[in-house]
């Protein structure tokens, strides 16, 4: 099936985006080389987390002050000179290096998620959002074997300056892709009056939306981090979890999911498929035998792999163009929160309940809040266009 122009544009953006971060993936082995504690290296590897989070009203700002390019191309290039920084081994340094790109990355994705709501037509969002998502996966299957090899020979300061590369392309990219207009005819919206956030908060989508990432997030960050560490203390290789759900989840994206976001309601299906996910956490969290986190993990890849989609093409259903900027940014952060809390969560319970024990919680509570998040929230009022059908009528 043939894909609009402005596709590539968005693909390659997020897939530039995703791989900022899986380059820091392999980042814990190296700093080990590096003598760091394990205290300070769990700060350098959070603290750009940290750093995103805080920046992510600022993307919104930036974005509608100097447009979806310059918001880009500058952020992208003051992060390109920020990660110079990676290449010092003084603590301090990396960290001040690890939260100015983590503030980089913020705004670029904010810009990047309010121009795909600016150019992606709405009858056009099912099938579409379906492809875009490979954008996160793949970086993946690229940059973090291009880390392993670089490091592996040996090749530090060229892995340490892969950051810097990457923002780079990043903003040189953006220069030449066009501006955010209306559908795919790259036409400047000018002259847009911004909503507020009094405007924004007082929507009722905006908390289904807020409420519906953030626990498939928290859902989500549950299932990829601890359940290989939960099989890791049963004597099994986590990555039995990791290789069932990758495929599966890359193989539902290509074939069903855009049948899927462009003949349901969108809510639905994210509700529905967020159950599902939640259930794959509850069965990992349960599991004894390599068989059943395989299967787990199967059901996890399935299940995110159309939920993940449809979330996103509900960000611009909800938000309409005045409310984008911020909707985009207030949308990231609640996504960015569960990484943030979820560590704290299980160290303080994982003592007296166990791993699998703060796992299956987890999943219970997901597994009850997505029904309640749908109909309480998500089913008062319709909103604008949630079928590619109920759009081009």
């Amino acid at each position: 099936m043939r894909l609009p122009s402005y596709f590539h544009s968005i693909f390659t953006l997020t897939f530039c985006a995703h791989s900022l971060v899986s380059a820091s993936y392999v980042l814990p082995s190296l700093l080990l080389q590096m003598d760091f504690g394990s205290w300070r290296m769990g700060v350098v590897m959070s603290v750009f987390y940290v750093g995103a989070t805080c920046a992510r009203p600022l993307g919104g700002w930036m974005v509608e002050r100097v447009g979806v390019r310059g918001a880009v191309t500058g952020a992208a290039l003051l992060g390109a000179a920020a990660g110079l920084g990676y290449l010092s081994r003084n603590f301090c340094a990396l960290m001040l290096a690890r939260f100015l790109v983590g503030m980089a990355y913020s705004v670029v994705y904010v810009a990047i998620t309010a121009y795909q709501g600016l150019v992606i037509p709405a009858a056009e969002r099912g099938r579409i959002f379906g492809y875009l998502c490979l954008g996160s996966i793949l970086p993946q299957f690229v940059v973090v074997p291009l880390s392993e090899f670089l490091i592996d020979r040996g090749f530090i300061r060229l892995f340490m300056m892969l950051s810097s590369a990457i923002l780079t392309a990043l903003a040189l990219y953006a220069l030449r892709m066009p501006r955010a207009g209306k559908g795919a005819t790259g036409q400047a919206v000018m002259g847009v009056a911004w909503g507020s956030w009094g405007e924004l908060i007082r929507r009722r989508e905006t908390w289904a939306l807020l409420a519906s990432i953030f626990t498939v997030s928290l859902t989500a960050t549950a299932a990829i981090q601890y359940v290989p560490n939960l099989m890791r203390g049963l004597g099994f290789r986590g990555t039995w979890f990791t290789w069932a759900l990758t495929p599966v989840s890359v193989l539902v994206r290509v074939t069903l999911c855009a049948w899927l976001l462009t003949s349901f309601d969108r809510r639905t299906s994210f509700c529905f498929w967020a159950v599902g996910e939640a259930l794959s956490l509850l069965l990992a969290a349960s599991s004894k035998q390599i068989p059943w986190f395989v299967a787990a993990g199967m059901l996890f890849g399935l299940s995110h792999g159309v939920d993940y989609p449809a979330i996103s093409a509900l960000v611009p259903d909800v938000f309409p163009p005045r409310l984008l900027p911020k909707g985009s940014s207030l949308y990231l952060l609640a996504n960015d929160l569960p990484p943030i809390l979820l560590p704290l969560l299980i160290g303080a319970l994982s003592e007296r309940m166990g791993l699998d024990g703060v796992l299956a919680a987890i999943g219970c509570f997901a597994i009850g809040t997505f029904p309640v998040i749908y109909a309480t929230l998500w089913r008062h009022p319709p909103l604008r266009a949630q079928t590619n059908k109920e759009a081009r009528a």
